[in-house]
């Protein structure tokens, strides 16, 4: 709509001390506040490193609040916890992978993932998220828990589950449910996020003794299991050919010794020649054609919530 004055004339003076007041003035005066709190836009560049911007009285009444600019570290937008009032906050920054949390100066505030516009509202001490508070309330999805999204950003209330350090004040439930389970930050502020990127997950042996010795959050490398390969028979111009162990007794396909090695090759008929044989022992040496052992799988994006 667009904004209309209204005069009302001039008010007689009262007998509060504002002997120049004038009902048009103040009544015009709410008209333009409302105004301002149901369709005004304010478009506020925050850009810079790890820091707060705090909005001023007259910014905080815009109800549509888009923070832009190229940010290098997480930010911090204040507003201050009274009047209570909502608004539409957007965050449409740029730059690397870093948060901005929409807060009031002395409480907590709620974190605007980029690209996305939440509507928030002060309680008179914090900002809170409405709906994620119904969210929680209908699907109680408790901080800490992991998903799997088939997208490339984290969605409203995840984070990407990347290993980053992340603020233990704007990630107050996340840090309260896995601590520094995955690494402790800088020590103080922050904390670190589990680093899922390109792993299979395997859950905690917790006492069974299927994966004896685990910590809830530990890291394990590629293993091959100690296994057999049967050496097929072979022929050649008539000769069959077996593969025993050195003492001429055992077919190959059992435990081989080190001494053992190198094997002979027997033949049954005509010998045409001895081929090279290579074994693998069980000392441990595995011979491998990739970097790692792996099933047929699908890429999907890690995030955790929070």
């Amino acid at each position: 709509m667009a904004k209309q004055t209204i005069n009302l004339g001039t008010a007689p003076a009262g007998s509060d001390g504002d002997t120049v007041r004038s009902a048009f003035t103040k009544v015009n005066g709410n008209f333009d506040e409302l105004y301002l709190c149901s369709l005004a836009k304010l478009t506020k560049n925050i850009a810079g490193g790890a820091g707060t911007t705090a909005l001023t009285a007259t910014e905080a009444l815009n109800g549509v609040i888009d923070l832009t600019g190229a940010i290098t570290g997480n930010r911090v937008v204040t507003v201050a916890a009274t009047p209570v009032q909502s608004w539409i906050v957007r965050n449409s920054t740029t730059g690397g992978d870093f948060s901005v949390t929409f807060s009031t100066a002395t409480g907590t505030g709620v974190v605007v993932p980029r690209g996305v516009s939440l509507l928030l509202y002060t309680d008179g001490v914090n900002v809170l998220d409405p709906v994620a508070i119904a969210l929680a309330d209908t699907s109680a999805v408790a901080a800490g828990r992991i998903e799997f999204f088939a997208r490339s950003t984290a969605p409203a209330g995840y984070l990407k589950a990347n290993g980053g350090a992340v603020s233990r004040a704007a990630f107050a439930n996340l840090f309260a449910a896995i601590g520094t389970t995955f690494g402790a930050g800088d020590g103080s502020t922050t904390f670190n996020l589990p680093d899922l990127r390109g792993e299979f997950l395997r859950a905690l042996d917790d006492g069974r003794g299927i994966d004896a010795g685990r910590a809830l959050g530990s890291a394990q490398g590629g293993q091959v299991p100690s296994h057999q390969h049967k050496i097929p028979m072979a022929s050649d111009a008539g000769a069959m050919y077996s593969v025993q162990d050195a003492g001429g007794v055992s077919p190959l396909y059992g435990t081989l010794a080190e001494s053992q090695v190198p094997a002979r090759v027997v033949a049954q008929g005509a010998l045409q020649s001895y081929p090279t044989l290579q074994v693998a022992t069980t000392s441990g040496t595995v011979l491998q054609t990739s970097a790692e052992t792996r099933p047929r799988n699908v890429a999907l994006l890690a995030c955790i919530k929070f």
